[in-house]
Formats: structure tokens, C-alpha cells, sequence
């Protein structure tokens, strides 16, 4: 097998390979004849021709099914589709399958990190980065084939009843969405093994200084690449199947609910609907009925309504209107009183240095200051007495010495 030359039937042929590839099923003569009459009109070889010079280059296999079919690769289905932006839906347990298989490979990597294998280190991260490059296209392939197939149902290119459709979004999202959301959920199978492998290529930054590329350096932009991109293109395809599959949802159940009535109509006549059984009408009264006097005098006396002038707010500023006292910040308070010592009575300095403030505000500042923890402070053994705001205080002063307010 020539690769450059299966390469130019690939481009050569691939209408009829994109074609085929998304019909996805067994090909036959016939139908390698019908898509050449579409995708290209003026073709001189004859399907059977067509079918053998594809097979000879890799771009065909035959079935195990029947001799006068053939099936296109899965490889060489997957490389038409996303050439052409058609890329299938695949199983999420196709990328779990592939995580588990990672899994592995990351415990190596933090064993190799601990005993500073720089060898064995560089072929692991390098490793490793295949199978997130294999990651990144099965979330980038799963989320383009969602959008693809949110698009024909909106778009009813698929000539499906409300039945077949419903049916066909409710297994998108039981099959495919909620299964991915449980690897991009936080604590998901996904997003829990790219922590990790942060964590060990943090524990292997003795291998650079930052500046040349390395294999681990390569393996964290991945890492980061796919953490971000995985989360993106769920959330997108999550906000594209959801409303839809409300919606259908609510369709379909009245559609159904439609469907048995009609049922019953169809085989025992409306009567045997018996709305007077199951949707009784119960007795009403009038209530609350006014004329159109009334509402004349209503709409006459709001026209005539004339709006009164607001009292004015009263504000710090009004006259009359006592002011508040500025709140003490304890930093402040702390930073002065660590400026001002050494101070032998705490409490005489509050009075004098905040003689504006409230005796409460003064009083749970003092207490502040006896507890705080970085301030060496000391009760004198001897009472005092003093008059502070019109108060008697009898109490043993509490002092703080120079050098002894500890800086942290």
C-alpha cells in the first residue's frame, strides 16, 4: 500500500467516502453507484472498479456479511468525518476507557518524579501527552457531533414525528450528556485526574528553569488545554440539548395525552369522555361588581389628585440633629497606642485621646487592648481611682511598657 497514493484517492473519491462514512452501514454496489451519479456525474470507472482500487489502497475493506460488500475502516471513517466537520457521536465511555488506561501512566509519572528520573520522567510526560491529545479529540469530535445532531432536530432535516424525536434527544441526553457530565463534573473522573497531574508536574519543577520547553512543560500546556476546553464544550453542548429536550419533553406528553383521548373518542364515541364526571364545573356567584359610576368617580378623583410636596429627609446635616461620634478603628487605636509607649494607664489614655467618643466605645476598646495577643500588656498590683465623663472608676491600671508591643 502506497500512502501517497491513498492519500490522492482519499481527495479524489471523497464525496463518496464522506458520503458513505456518514451513512455508517454496510456499502454495496448499488450504493457506491447511486452517490457517484450525485458527488460525481462525469465518472468513467464503474463501481466495481471503483470498489476494488479502494480496497487495494486501505479506503475499503470487505464485509464479513455478504461478497458484494464492503465497509470503510473506522479509521478511515473517522479521518473523512472530521475533515468534513461530521464527526459521529461516540460513546463517553470511550474516553473513560481512556482515562482508566491514563490512570495508570500518571501514577507511574509521580514515581519516576519522586526518584528524579529525568530520562524516565521526559519519555513518561511524553507518553502521557498522546493520550491527552486522544482526550482532547474525543471531547472536541463528542461535542462537535452533539451541536450537528441539536441542529438537524431544530432544523427538522430528518423527517422524524414528534415520537421519533423525542425519543432521539431523550437518549442524547441520558447517553451521551449526563454520562460526559459525570467526567467534567468537579469531582469527575476527568477533572480529577488533571489535578493530580498538576500537582506532580509542580513536584518535578527541579527538571528547568522555565525557560527551555521540555516534555513537561509540553504535558502542562495539554493538561491545561484540556481542562479548559473540556469544560467549555460541555457546558456548550449542555446549554444546546437541554432546552430542546424540555421542550420535546412537554410535546410529547401532550401529544400523548391527545393521542389517548382521541383513542377513546375513535372506538366509544365523545361521550365516553364524560367531561362532566372529570372536569365538573362547579356553581359561581357575582361578587365584587361595581357600575360604571363607580369607576367614573374613580378615574374623575385621580385626575384631580394633586401631589403633595415630601418632607425633607432629615440627614446629619439637618439643624437640630445631633452628630455621631467618628467609630474607632482598633488598627488605629493599636498602631497609636503601640507609637505612644510606654503608657502607664491604658484606660486614662483612652479618656483623654478619644474624649469624643461614647463611654461603650471606649470601655470595648479597652477590653480589645487587655486581650489581644500581641500586645505585652500589665495590671498594676495597686488600685486607682479616677473620675472619667462624669463616672467614678475604681479599677487596677493596665500599662504597656516601651518595646514590649510586639510588631508582627
Amino acid at each position: 500500500m502506497n500512502p501517497k497514493r491513498t492519500l490522492q484517492l482519499a481527495a479524489e473519491y471523497f464525496g463518496l467516502l464522506e458520503t458513505l462514512a456518514h451513512r455508517g452501514h454496510g456499502v454495496s454496489l448499488s450504493s457506491i453507484y447511486d452517490t457517484l451519479k450525485v458527488v460525481s456525474p462525469d465518472h468513467t470507472r464503474s463501481p466495481k472498479e471503483v470498489a476494488d482500487i479502494l480496497v487495494a489502497n486501505g479506503l475499503l475493506e470487505r464485509s464479513p456479511e455478504a461478497d458484494g460488500e464492503w465497509e470503510i475502516p473506522p479509521a478511515i471513517t473517522d479521518f473523512v468525518l472530521h475533515l468534513a466537520k461530521r464527526q459521529r457521536l461516540m460513546a463517553p465511555g470511550e474516553l473513560k476507557g481512556l482515562l482508566l488506561d491514563m490512570d495508570e501512566d500518571v501514577y507511574a509519572l509521580a514515581r519516576l518524579v519522586g526518584q528524579r528520573e529525568v530520562s524516565l520522567v521526559n519519555q513518561s510526560a511524553l507518553r502521557l501527552v498522546t493520550y491527552l491529545q486522544r482526550a482532547q479529540k474525543l471531547c472536541a469530535d463528542h461535542h462537535a457531533a452533539v451541536l450537528v445532531k441539536v441542529a438537524e432536530i431544530k432544523m427538522r432535516e430528518d423527517n422524524r414525528s414528534l415520537r421519533e424525536r423525542y425519543a432521539f434527544i431523550s437518549g442524547l441526553y441520558e447517553r451521551h450528556i449526563l454520562p460526559m457530565q459525570q467526567l467534567v463534573d468537579r469531582d469527575g473522573l476527568l477533572v480529577k485526574l488533571l489535578e493530580r497531574l498538576l500537582n506532580i508536574i509542580r513536584d518535578a519543577d527541579w527538571m528547568g528553569d522555565g525557560m527551555v520547553s521540555t516534555p513537561v512543560s509540553r504535558l502542562r500546556a495539554h493538561v491545561l488545554q484540556l481542562k479548559r476546553d473540556s469544560g467549555d464544550n460541555f457546558l456548550e453542548s449542555y446549554n444546546e440539548v437541554m432546552p430542546l429536550y424540555n421542550k420535546l419533553r412537554r410535546d410529547h406528553e401532550l401529544a400523548a395525552a391527545v393521542a389517548s383521548l382521541l383513542d377513546v373518542a375513535g372506538r366509544h364515541g365523545v361521550s365516553a369522555w364524560d367531561f362532566n364526571r372529570h372536569m365538573p364545573t362547579v356553581y359561581w356567584t357575582a361578587e365584587n361588581l361595581f357600575t360604571d359610576y363607580a369607576l367614573e368617580d374613580h378615574i374623575r378623583g385621580v385626575q384631580e389628585y394633586a401631589e403633595e410636596e415630601p418632607e425633607p429627609l432629615v440627614t446629619l446635616d439637618t439643624p437640630g440633629v445631633p452628630k455621631a461620634p467618628d467609630p474607632m478603628y482598633m488598627e488605629e487605636v493599636i498602631e497609636r497606642l503601640r507609637q505612644d509607649a510606654p503608657v502607664p494607664d491604658i484606660l486614662r489614655w483612652l479618656f483623654e485621646g478619644y474624649a469624643n467618643q461614647t463611654e461603650t466605645e471606649i470601655l470595648c476598646a479597652y477590653q480589645d487592648i487587655s486581650e489581644h495577643s500581641d500586645l505585652a500588656t500589665h495590671h498594676d498590683n495597686n488600685e486607682a481611682e479616677a473620675v472619667f465623663s462624669g463616672v467614678a472608676y475604681s479599677y487596677f491600671p493596665l500599662r504597656i511598657e516601651r518595646g514590649s508591643a510586639r510588631q508582627v
